[in-house]
């Protein structure tokens, strides 16, 4: 029998305004798996209500009563990384991110411009010049890091998620395609102990893909 967690996803964490982001409720179910994984969600996953994880050494199914809202597999990675930009370039690229001028969810806890820094992650990832880059810079939170001097991993998912979706979503105006995400990341605190530190997220496109759920690789 597997083991079984029970949990609800706080509002906190919403996407759209009555489920969780997507990146958030991967990183959920990844970090009872082990090495490389693959999460694709089946269901918006709701807020404010009890899911139940069950889980174990290479599989994790996440239910909201009898209904599969998502499911995660150890999975291999084949990917091709593009050289990452730097933090003033990111710093600049953000500059340009369309989400401020209309943003389908203001509240979503990645990139929504409408949520305090305290609150929401406020990535807002912008094209890189000369190439096809997007990215942003990051300054987590000291909420996100728990009881270590590390962000957590759900909240890295969380990152890589909004961030992906951006770098696909100008292409010949379609959603049904997928992005491998990078996470330029190096963590810890600063010189004074306090704030954490991360470089900043970048993400690009590999092109078409029928789609038919969220992914992410970890």
């Amino acid at each position: 029998m597997m083991p079984v967690e029970h949990f609800q996803i706080a509002e906190r964490f919403r996407g759209p305004p009555r489920s969780g982001n997507g990146g958030y409720t991967c990183g959920r179910i990844a970090r009872h798996l082990h090495g490389t994984v693959a999460v694709r969600l089946k269901l918006p996953p709701p807020i404010s209500t009890g899911l139940r994880l069950e889980y174990a050494d290479d599989e994790a199914r996440l239910f909201h009563g009898a209904a599969l809202v998502a499911e995660g597999k150890r999975a291999q990675l084949d990917l091709a990384v593009p050289p990452g930009p730097s933090y003033a370039e990111a710093e600049e690229a953000s500059k340009s991110f369309i989400g401020f001028k209309a943003h389908n969810f203001p509240g979503c806890f990645v990139c929504g411009p409408a949520r305090e820094s305290a609150d929401g992650l406020r990535i807002f990832p912008g094209q890189v010049p000369g190439g096809a880059v997007l990215a942003a810079p990051w300054q987590p939170d000291v909420s996100l890091a728990g009881d270590s001097t590390r962000v957590n991993p759900e909240f890295l998912w969380s990152a890589l998620d909004c961030t992906g979706a951006f770098a696909v979503l100008p292409l010949e105006g379609r959603c049904g395609h997928r992005s491998w995400r990078a996470l330029c990341i190096h963590q810890g605190r600063d010189h004074t102990g306090g704030a954490l530190r991360c470089d900043g997220v970048a993400a690009w496109s590999r092109g078409p893909q029928a789609s038919g759920g969220v992914g992410g690789l970890r």
